[in-house]
């Protein structure tokens, strides 16, 4: 694997590393076919359906997705450790059965050196204890010109609810990200295993890694454009400490997580103890 670079460097831009690309053999194909299957077919297979971490699919113009916003123009389906194999749809069974298992231990293991890299054994600790992996599979149809007035996303800025971030296929075109003085850059398109952080490990390191808040853009002729990310996720019911002490449930971190985007009023200070 490449070298990993130490805080100052990791913390304000992805991480690409010289791994290759990770075969998802047949899931774009899989998430195709299941995005073209009727609306009421989809709609059985809502997040509200599984009501697991972030499991489930969401839809462009979806007001009540967890996994992204309305005006997001983007079909996303997540599947993770914590949802029984047999609850997803038959499109995805067969990756599931034969390349979920070797897919998470290898980004496992890389999360492992990149946290052990950066100085952070505490948190590796809880990571190889009490963390498993969620897949946002995205699938962003065929899109027309981008027109004068219209929204120049694809898919709206944030950071990530996970620990680490890993795109097991680089990042493809419209990528950009959030330097420390607040001006958006374009990341190179990648064909090798691509890392970032997110905001649980903004959370556990107690701001010494901050979150890479990214978007993805609309280019001049937008064609269909799939991405794979890798989250680390606490498993349910897991409690994490922060370096310096606070505690947090996985549940109370979604729910922080989730509140910058509506009223919940939740904080910090409301939801962790040191």
């Amino acid at each position: 694997m490449t070298a990993i670079p130490k805080h100052p460097d990791f913390c304000h831009r992805p991480l690409v590393t010289d791994i290759p690309a990770v075969s998802v053999a047949g899931l774009p194909a899989a998430l195709r076919a299941f995005c073209h299957r009727p609306l009421s077919y989809r709609l059985n297979h809502l997040q509200s359906r599984y009501d697991v971490a972030f499991d489930g699919y969401s839809y462009p113009g979806q007001e009540d997705s967890r996994n992204q916003g309305p005006e997001d123009r983007l079909h996303s389906f997540v599947f993770s450790d914590f949802s029984p194999q047999e609850k997803y749809p038959p499109e995805f069974q067969a990756f599931i059965s034969t390349c979920w298992a070797p897919l998470c231990r290898q980004v496992h293991a890389l999360e492992q050196s990149l946290l052990l890299a950066l100085g952070l054994a505490p948190v590796a600790s809880q990571h190889q204890r009490h963390f498993g992996h969620m897949m946002s599979a995205n699938y962003y149809p065929a899109g027309n010109p981008v027109q004068p007035g219209s929204s120049p996303l694809r898919l709206s800025a944030h950071p990530d609810v996970s620990l680490l971030t890993v795109f097991v296929q680089g990042l493809g075109h419209g990528f950009q990200y959030r330097d420390p003085t607040g001006c958006w850059r374009d990341a190179p398109v990648t064909h090798t295993v691509t890392v970032f952080a997110g905001e649980l490990l903004e959370w556990l390191s107690d701001g010494t890694v901050p979150a890479l808040r990214h978007r993805v853009r609309q280019q001049p002729n937008d064609s269909e454009r799939f991405s794979f990310a890798l989250f680390s996720l606490p498993q349910p019911g897991a409690s994490l400490h922060s370096i310096a002490g606070a505690t947090i449930s996985t549940e109370d971190w979604y729910r922080l997580h989730l509140s910058q985007w509506d009223d919940t009023g939740y904080s910090r200070q409301d939801i962790s103890r040191p």
